[in-house]
């Protein structure tokens, strides 16, 4: 969805579907994926095709549509800045806040110490955040919302292996 000269309400983002988390990272062009973030993705496909066989990916699907399906129904909304805030992007590694996510994912996936693993949207959230503070020099502040009981969070990422 592109505006110009407009603005949008984040509930406009909501398909209605029940469970849903949107991340709005302001600054960005709706679509666009910053080469850095693409050079994420990319390594991560990598170094999955590295690592011991793994079970067809829907299996993976259907261990994240299960772990969904036990939280209750909501939208989360994930910002990249708080109001009056501006959300700090590169032309070379994107919007700061995404490219922290996408990080923090990746890097529990190297660390995770179960074959079989769920992060949840909190946890992967907290520390993007800080992530996103430190490398603004304080400037911008990640806001989550609704804050919910940390066992209601939907994952941000599952690992299975056969």
């Amino acid at each position: 969805m592109r505006l110009t000269g407009r603005s949008l309400t984040v509930d406009r983002l909501d398909p209605g579907n029940g469970r849903c988390t949107i991340i709005v990272d302001s600054c960005r062009a709706p679509g666009a994926v910053a080469p850095r973030t693409l050079d994420y993705l990319t390594e991560n496909s990598i170094i999955a095709a590295r690592a011991p066989a793994r079970p067809p990916r829907h299996e993976y699907r259907d261990a994240f549509n299960l772990a969904v399906a036990r939280c209750p129904e909501q939208t989360i909304y994930l910002f990249g800045c708080s109001v009056g805030e501006n959300a700090r992007d590169d032309a070379n590694e994107g919007g700061l806040f995404p490219e922290a996510l996408l990080s923090r994912a990746i890097a529990w996936e190297r660390e995770r110490n179960t074959a079989n693993a769920t992060i949840r949207l909190n946890a992967v959230f907290y520390r993007a955040a800080i992530r996103t503070v430190d490398g603004s020099d304080g400037q911008q502040f990640p806001r989550i919302h609704p804050n919910i009981p940390a066992g209601s969070y939907f994952p941000f990422a599952v690992y299975r292996t056969v």
